[in-house]
């Protein structure tokens, strides 16, 4: 059965993030499901583009010589918990990876993303 959140319930596990938050009036409207406007915050602007930074590092398709499959999975995680609300243990995503905000996405433990 498909769990159902208000936006107040939304709110609160937001609250719980483990990175920086936005919060102004247009974040909590995003996180509440109504219409909102990126461009009426400046934080908002600001948090975006400092997200599509995080992504690029994230994606850097780039392999040193010295890389093995876990040095690779480490450094992306690194940059994934430094953009994610929660980033639980034994989590693996694979790139590519996109996300606007982050900072309200909470990962539990043993997760894996992307590939089918």
């Amino acid at each position: 059965m498909p769990v159902s959140n208000t936006g107040t319930e939304v709110m609160a596990l937001v609250q719980q993030s483990q990175v920086d938050v936005p919060w102004c009036d247009e974040f909590e409207k995003m996180i509440k499901g109504e219409h909102f406007q990126t461009s009426k915050d400046p934080r908002l602007a600001e948090y975006k583009v400092s997200m599509m930074r995080k992504l690029q590092s994230f994606n850097d398709a780039s392999i040193p010589s010295d890389a093995t499959l876990a040095s690779l999975a480490s450094r992306r995680m690194q940059v994934a918990k430094s953009m994610l609300g929660k980033l639980g243990t034994k989590v693996n995503i694979e790139p590519p990876f996109f996300v606007t905000w982050g900072c309200n996405i909470l990962i539990g433990d043993g997760v894996y993303i992307n590939r089918r």
